[in-house]
Order: structure tokens, then C-alpha cells, then sequence
């Protein structure tokens, strides 16, 4: 857990006080005034700055967004289980998130799909089932899970398929296989720009625009975006990783991009960590539950 996934939820935690605004002139100049991180999201402070969306009232500081469980959950149980099923990836899901179950917070639409399709499955209900389309992030925790463990990457993909069939996830997973495996190498840009030369072919250039273009406002606004879809997460992943030159430094970039903060935090900082460490400062603020 300490190498991936403890960073991943140090740095999801990080920047929840914060998690969807999608104002990053706001979050300079809030910046100004502040630390961004380890605030515990307020309603008054979410209402004065538009868009925002305020999600997890009933977060203490050192908590994670529904992601940043699901992370945690996921690699309890592949650790203790590494045949884990998707059958059993649902079962954890459901037991959490469903009336009545072990998890109280924020639930993302993809959760909402998947208790309606199991519900249908239960009662027999004549409705059509929502489509396995997923493309949020939440189809690279498995990925986390697996590097974490020492597991093939097509035991993460077999369980991404629980929220998305997309063939999308397994191309970029090889894509992050290559970064995992050379994050510390000192020319990381060439590292990054070889690991985009065999992307899925829709991401290919994209990729590459976010290891060469400087200007971040203009390479986000141009070719990616501050929303949770890996269309415009991963893409800005890139872009940071090529240019941050600490964890600190990574934590401030991506929540002054705005937007999905926690959700980008958790694989650049999964992948930070291995090249510049995990700050104490920062894993001594992540809830006491999350450690074994």
C-alpha cells in the first residue's frame, strides 16, 4: 500500500476541500490568501464561486472523495484475494453503496447505474439496463490496485469492465505501465512521449501536445479540459508530469488546473511519489483509517 496506493490517497485527500470548482482564476487568487489543501469542503465558500459543485459535506479533513474508497476497498480485498471477480468487484461496490450499506457520502452517476442494472437482475424487471459505457477515472483504480500488487494489468482490466467495456482503458493502462515502470528516469518528457506513441490512435496526439505545449491554460482549454472523463484527465496527467518538480509542486499545478482535482490527484500521485517521495507533512494530514 505505501508505494502507490498511500500517495494516490494522500494526494485525493489533499484536494478534496477544494474537488470540483471549475474556476482556476478563483484558485489563484485563492491561493494568494492560503493553503489550497487539507480544508474540509464548506458550503458557503463553494457557493461563492461559480462553477463549483459541492459534493462531500460530511468529509473531515484527511477523507477522500467516493473514488479515493473505492481505491482503498478494491486493494483490501484483490490483497487478500487476487482472483478477485468482477462478480465480486460488484459485490464490494453494492455492499457499500447501496441503502443501507457500510459507505455515507457522494455517489457518482456510474454508481447509480450499476445499483439500478443489479436491481433489474434481482427483480426481473422488463427495463433496459444502463450501458457499460463508463469513462471517468474510476476505470484506472484497478490499475493502481495491480501495479500496487504486483498483478498482470489484464486482471485490472477485467475489472474496469465492472463500470466500462471501453477498449480504451486496457490501451492507456499499457500506456501507464510504460510510465510506471520509468518515472524515474532524469528525461521523463521522452519517457512520456514514447509511452503516448502507442496510445489508443484517438489520444496519440493529445498526449503528445501535453508533454510539448508550455502554456498549461492553453493546452487545457485547447486540448483537454478540467472535467472527471479520461478524455480530459489523462491528457492532463501528461502535461503535469512533465513539468512538476515536487509533490508539493504537483498538488499546487493540478488544483489551479481546477476542476476534478481529487480524481487526477490520485495517479500523479501514485507517480510523483516514486520520483520525488511523499512528503510527511502531507501523509501524516490522510485519516488514520486508511493505514494498516
Amino acid at each position: 500500500m505505501k508505494k502507490y496506493i498511500l500517495p494516490a490517497l494522500t494526494a485525493n485527500a489533499a484536494g478534496l476541500g477544494i474537488h470540483w470548482i471549475y474556476n482556476p482564476e478563483f484558485l489563484k487568487q485563492e491561493a494568494k490568501k492560503a493553503s489550497l489543501f487539507w480544508r474540509k469542503q464548506d458550503a458557503t465558500f463553494y457557493a461563492s464561486v461559480s462553477p463549483s459543485y459541492f459534493a462531500y459535506p460530511h468529509a473531515d479533513i484527511g477523507d477522500v472523495s467516493s473514488q479515493g474508497m473505492i481505491l482503498f476497498w478494491l486493494y483490501r480485498a484483490l490483497k487478500e484475494n487476487p482472483n478477485l471477480t468482477v462478480e465480486d468487484y460488484q459485490k464490494l461496490i453494492l455492499d457499500a453503496f447501496q441503502p443501507g450499506g457500510t459507505y455515507v457520502g457522494y455517489a457518482e452517476t456510474y454508481i447509480y447505474k450499476l445499483l439500478f442494472n443489479a436491481t433489474l437482475s434481482k427483480f426481473k424487471r422488463p427495463d433496459a439496463p444502463f450501458e457499460n459505457d463508463d469513462d471517468h477515472l474510476v476505470g484506472f483504480l484497478p490499475f493502481l490496485v495491480t501495479q500496487e500488487l504486483g498483478l498482470p494489468t489484464e486482471k485490472a482490466f477485467e475489472l474496469t469492465q465492472l463500470f466500462s467495456s471501453k477498449d480504451d482503458y486496457l490501451g492507456l493502462m499499457k500506456v501507464l505501465e510504460i510510465v510506471f515502470q520509468r518515472i524515474q528516469e532524469p528525461d521523463l518528457k521522452s519517457v512520456l512521449l514514447e509511452a503516448a506513441a502507442i496510445a489508443p490512435k484517438r489520444f496519440q496526439i493529445t498526449l503528445k501536445k501535453a508533454v510539448e505545449m508550455e502554456d498549461t491554460a492553453t493546452f487545457v482549454k485547447t486540448y483537454a479540459g478540467t472535467a472527471c472523463s479520461i478524455q480530459q484527465s489523462i491528457p492532463i496527467v501528461f502535461h503535469l508530469l512533465s513539468r512538476v518538480t515536487s509533490f508539493e509542486d504537483m498538488l499546487e499545478k493540478n488544483a489551479l488546473i481546477s476542476g476534478a482535482i481529487s480524481e487526477r490527484g490520485m495517479l500523479l500521485g501514485a507517480l510523483t511519489a516514486q520520483r520525488f517521495g511523499l512528503p510527511a507533512v502531507h501523509e501524516q494530514r490522510l485519516s488514520r483509517k486508511f493505514f494498516e
